[in-house]
């Protein structure tokens, strides 16, 4: 069982950071970055000036792409002050614009700025769920994972009917340790929008190691009924530990 167990977390290492932790008393030479392991390093360094701007040239970057915005852990914020140095400096483009460009950005990789046009869409129109969805995005991308859930959080109350949102959210929580808001947060996607193949699958997952097999089992046949991908020996595992009624 505790090959299994192993074999899946290389699977699902992005579905459970936990399936990672375990693995880690066996083994201390994972890449964090292709494992997909949490790392929510914050903005924030210890080599920083009086105002908390960074030293080094790299996090220099992303700390002046979220300019504007504060992350309270339960949220992004607008700074005031902040944000009228930005607008000080250039004028910003549409809502529109700046979500497109970001989605742009993200497809050539360059993360950083993909950041930064999330970030004036959310100062261009603060009360859209999209933009601060698309901040997530960026985040995430990023892997600044703890402000990547404040920015999906925002989006989760603007928009609490969003089944994307929803999953995105999950995703988030599940990324940041919180299994039961995890497992929320998808189950919110899949009563918006009960096709979600891929929300079940995760579900199903999820489900299988917070312990409620019966609740796996379920979400396992839906995500089979529409033909989401589910790794084969996540299938091993659940019918070793309860087989199927």
């Amino acid at each position: 069982m505790r090959t299994a167990a192993l074999v899946l977390c290389g699977v699902v290492l992005s579905v459970l950071p936990a399936c990672q932790r375990a693995q880690s008393s066996i083994t201390q030479h994972d890449d964090p970055v292709s494992a997909g392991a949490y790392d929510a390093s914050p903005v924030e360094i210890d080599n920083a000036t009086k105002d908390g701007r960074p030293e080094s040239f790299k996090k220099l970057q992303t700390w002046l792409n979220i300019q504007g915005l504060t992350f309270t852990g339960d949220g992004v914020t607008i700074d005031k002050a902040a944000e009228a140095s930005v607008r000080a400096e250039r004028e910003l483009p549409s809502p529109a614009a700046s979500l497109a460009r970001s989605a742009e950005l993200l497809e050539i990789n360059a993360v950083v700025r993909a950041v930064g046009a999330a970030r004036d869409a959310v100062l261009q129109a603060p009360n859209s769920a999209d933009a601060y969805h698309a901040l997530g995005t960026a985040l995430q991308a990023k892997r600044k994972d703890d402000l990547a859930l404040d920015a999906f959080t925002t989006a989760a109350r603007l928009d609490p009917d969003s089944p994307r949102i929803q999953a995105d959210l999950g995703a988030a929580r599940n990324r940041m340790g919180d299994l039961p808001g995890a497992i929320s947060a998808y189950t919110r996607a899949v009563q918006l929008d009960p096709d979600a193949g891929p929300a079940h699958a995760r579900l199903a997952i999820l489900h299988y190691y917070a312990g409620d097999d019966n609740a796996a089992w379920s979400s396992l046949r839906r995500a089979d009924t529409l033909r989401a991908a589910v790794p084969p020996q996540f299938r091993v595992l659940l019918a070793q530990r309860t087989p199927q009624g």
